[in-house]
């Protein structure tokens, strides 16, 4: 992990240059993200999310969307499943990069009581992105300020990566 994070501070001239990918992805140079393949292997990269710190998440988040590459979906929903604070983001890739066949996951995961309200509120918000157009909660108590920001954040990001004219690649 210290030598990817080490390599994007290195190319950015920032120690904290990862984080603009949490609420700034619009001013993350996709081109640095690109790059981490020609220095690391892919497996390396996807194996962040594998860490229980959501920096690491956050970084193989940026990379995957950044080339489209739909190799780290599995790893991406094992990480949601476990939970991270950079659910949404999560939620995102997930949508974007399995678009129908994450659907069901998603779906799945909506009826799951230890799923975040956070993460409820990004799976709403992705699911038309994943030709879902109907979903319910199964919620006593839903903790709206918390699935407000999850739905947020998500929806940001779902419009920043769309605007890419994003494709993932086959």
């Amino acid at each position: 992990m210290n030598k990817i994070f080490k390599y994007i501070s290195n190319k950015s001239g920032d120690n904290t240059y990862y984080l603009k990918s949490l609420n700034y992805v619009d001013e993350v140079d996709l081109n640095l993200y690109c790059s981490l393949d020609k220095v690391f292997s892919v497996q390396e990269i996807y194996s962040l999310l594998g860490d229980e710190n959501w920096r690491s998440h956050l970084v193989a988040y940026t990379f995957a969307l950044a080339k489209g590459a739909k190799e780290g979906l599995s790893e991406f929903k094992a990480t949601l499943t476990r939970g991270s604070f950079v659910s949404p983001q999560l939620v995102v890739a997930i949508a974007m990069l399995g678009e129908r066949e994450s659907s069901k996951f998603l779906l799945s995961m909506l009826k799951n009581p230890t799923v975040s309200h956070k993460s409820k509120g990004a799976i709403i918000a992705a699911l038309p992105y994943c030709s879902v157009s109907k979903a319910s909660l199964e919620e006593d108590a839903l903790d709206l300020s918390e699935f407000s920001m999850g739905h947020s954040i998500a929806e940001q990001h779902l419009k920043f990566w769309s605007r890419r004219a994003y494709s993932p690649k086959q």
